[in-house]
């Protein structure tokens, strides 16, 4: 499953390497908290259509990505909001033709939990009538109850999550960290309803420790300006560099990307999301 961004590079990659997806979820969605489905400021509607138009005739399956950034307290209380919603979601992926959605939630939800995972539910209970497919992606966090979720949905996505708090330079998705994630979740739900989401890009942290997301093109580019040195961490398995004064970026490579999606037939899982 590829998390496609939208914009030419974008585009590019999905013509170049289309056929190596079985599917596509396009970002530029957003459900805020009293349930309104609404696109992103930079929503290139032309651009999305020839993107969706590609990907169907390749035969891919076809999601739209949705991100709930922050709890969706008024939502979660009302159920006429949630059904408002729900239609809003089912009349979106009529319009474009796709085959089902792509909940991402972008925070660590808390105490709203079961109402979340509930709604959730009624969402997908709602698509399956259709013959369309629900998907859930959730941040690791040992706060989360990831069996409650996977109940909601057709497929739970499972994203490694950097701890923000005391950040230091370092890797995006260590893999003796990502692979312990693998194994606790699948100790607990089945193995082929979770997906791993990994990054293709990386990060680079200033002297201020402030990080900043770089596309693997972005990496590459800037480490031939500054003639940087690629070097190998061992324990994590990752790529990095550093330049200037105290400048570091870590990032995926082709190497350390194999050892992740090794990960994904060793445990049998059902999937990855790049």
């Amino acid at each position: 499953l590829g998390i496609y961004p939208g914009g030419d590079l974008a585009y590019d990659s999905l013509l170049e390497n289309g056929q190596k997806l079985t599917g596509i979820a396009s970002l530029g969605w957003k459900l805020d908290s009293y349930g309104e489905l609404a696109v992103t400021t930079d929503f290139d509607y032309e651009e999305m259509g020839r993107s969706l138009y590609f990907a169907g005739n390749q035969e891919m399956e076809t999601y739209v990505n949705i991100t709930i950034s922050a709890s969706p307290t008024r939502l979660l209380s009302m159920p006429s909001l949630q059904e408002k919603s729900i239609q809003q979601i089912v009349g979106t992926l009529e319009e474009w033709g796709l085959k089902g959605v792509l909940i991402d939630i972008a925070y660590v939800p808390g105490e709203e939990q079961d109402q979340l995972f509930d709604f959730v539910g009624k969402l997908t209970r709602q698509l399956q009538q259709d013959g369309l497919q629900a998907n859930l992606a959730l941040p690791w966090n040992a706060n989360i109850d990831y069996v409650a979720a996977s109940r909601s949905v057709d497929h739970l996505i499972l994203k490694y999550a950097l701890d923000s708090d005391g950040a230091k330079p370092g890797p995006l998705e260590p893999l003796p960290q990502v692979e312990a994630m693998i194994q606790d979740i699948t100790s607990n739900l089945s193995a082929d309803k979770v997906i791993l989401s990994i990054s293709t890009g990386g990060i680079q942290w200033s002297r201020t420790g402030v990080p900043t997301p770089l596309s693997h093109r972005e990496i590459l580019e800037l480490a031939a300006r500054q003639g940087a040195s690629v070097r190998w961490d061992t324990e994590s398995k990752t790529p990095y560099f550093q330049y200037g004064a105290g400048e570091e970026v870590w990032f995926e490579n082709r190497y350390s990307l194999k050892y992740k999606i090794d990960l994904v037939e060793k445990y049998n899982l059902g999937g990855l999301a790049l």
